[in-house]
């Protein structure tokens, strides 16, 4: 059944060609485009004409962001755009629609539902655990409840529910989820920026890093990474550990600032940047020598998402030390070149001796797995998402 009609929703501004945050819709609109899908991308809000581009039609619904009746008026027009294109599948990424608005979600996935279009919500890093990890939410505290209700009811009442590993596939099923709705698979990494052909020199020449043993890290840095209790001490200490070690730090986020104290720190072998922009990303993972991926792992966001810096630095061939989460167990278990710990500054500090005094071991291990990376590739997980969601109205075309 070739020429199915996908509609994309936005709720907030999205640039094409894709930025960092809109990647997975870019990857999984090319595969429905290849399969020969109609595919439309639709913002809500916003300014620009409609306009196509590499067979996708880009449009947008007129949205008052802060008067309730404007938004449901402009949710009913959404549902009239779907009727009239009798577009059949609706794909929402929760990140990128109503993220902080779950009644205006949950009131359009009824009215696309309505619509006859089967909705799939693309549960990125389901809100209610990422704010309960990141310290924003507290399930016990007041109010908590209705959200909790909006954004399970949105859950249930979508066809597909995405979700980022099989680990919280798992979850979701034992909290009662009937198991055609729900999938779990990472996204995947785009082994055509990231490879061991990503190229170190210029990133250790312009940050004049030399040859000394690099520890990287890159991320949004939130209190469940662990930025305090693990990656701040490591490098105020790491030197007495590994002489001539530095740490090199990018990313951004609430807890940007404890990483900036230590650039006024003058005994501090660390280099702090800001965000790297993705396709300069490789080349920065490839300077270092070995990767850290600590994180707070009494969650059940931490415990159960993919985390994809990982995969990132063993596709350039670069070894990781991580968290020892369900993913490590599951979704991540075959992986080599990757040394999974208890989240604490004693168990990384053991680690990253261990791996400094092994290292032509756990390198070999990274750059094999690197050379061995179908299965985590955005050509294999992205064709496994497109079979799934294609399932909805009739099966896979590709």
């Amino acid at each position: 059944m070739a020429g199915r009609r996908v509609a994309f929703v936005f709720g907030r501004s999205v640039s094409y060609p894709p930025n960092i945050h809109n990647l997975k819709s870019y990857y999984i609109t090319k595969e429905l485009v290849s399969r020969g899908d109609r595919v439309v991308w639709v913002r809500l809000g916003g300014k620009g004409k409609t306009h196509f581009a590499e067979g996708i039609e880009f449009t947008r619904i007129s949205l008052s962001p802060t008067n309730p009746l404007f938004t449901a008026f402009s949710l009913l027009k959404l549902v009239l755009f779907c009727v009239a294109r009798r577009i059949q599948i609706a794909y929402l990424d929760e990140w990128l629609f109503f993220r902080h608005r779950p009644i205006s979600r949950l009131a359009a996935v009824i009215g696309l539902r309505i619509s006859g279009a089967k909705v799939v919500l693309d549960e990125r890093d389901p809100l209610v655990d990422f704010e309960t990890a990141t310290r924003e939410l507290s399930r016990t505290s007041k109010g908590i409840q209705r959200t909790i209700r909006a954004a399970g009811l949105g859950e249930r009442l979508s066809s597909l529910v995405i979700l980022t590993s099989m680990s919280y596939e798992q979850l979701y099923i034992s909290d009662g989820f009937p198991a055609k709705k729900v999938f779990g698979t990472i996204r995947g990494v785009d082994t055509k920026l990231f490879n061991p052909l990503a190229n170190p020199d210029s990133v250790r020449s312009k940050l004049g890093l030399g040859d000394k043993f690099v520890i990287g890290w890159f991320g949004l840095m939130h209190p469940y990474r662990q930025i305090k209790e693990i990656l701040v001490p490591i490098a105020r200490g790491i030197d007495n550990g590994i002489p001539g070690a530095h740490v090199l730090i990018g990313g951004e986020g609430p807890l940007f600032s404890e990483f900036q104290s230590l650039s006024k720190e003058e005994d501090v072998p660390a280099t702090v940047l800001g965000l790297i922009p993705y396709p300069e990303l490789p080349t920065y993972i490839a300077a270092c020598d070995v990767l850290l991926c600590p994180v707070d792992a009494r969650f059940r966001f931490t415990q159960n998402s993919a985390w994809l810096k990982i995969i990132e630095a063993l596709a350039v061939g670069r070894p990781v030390i991580a968290a020892r989460t369900k993913i490590s167990e599951l979704d991540y278990r075959d992986l080599r070149g990757v040394i999974w710990v208890e989240s604490d500054l004693e168990n990384f500090t053991k680690a990253l001796l261990e791996l400094k005094g092994n290292y032509s071991k756990y390198l070999s291990q990274a750059q094999d797995q690197a050379h061995h990376f179908e299965n985590f590739s955005v050509s294999k997980t992205i064709v496994r998402i497109v079979d799934r969601v294609e399932l909805l109205v009739g099966g896979s075309t590709g």
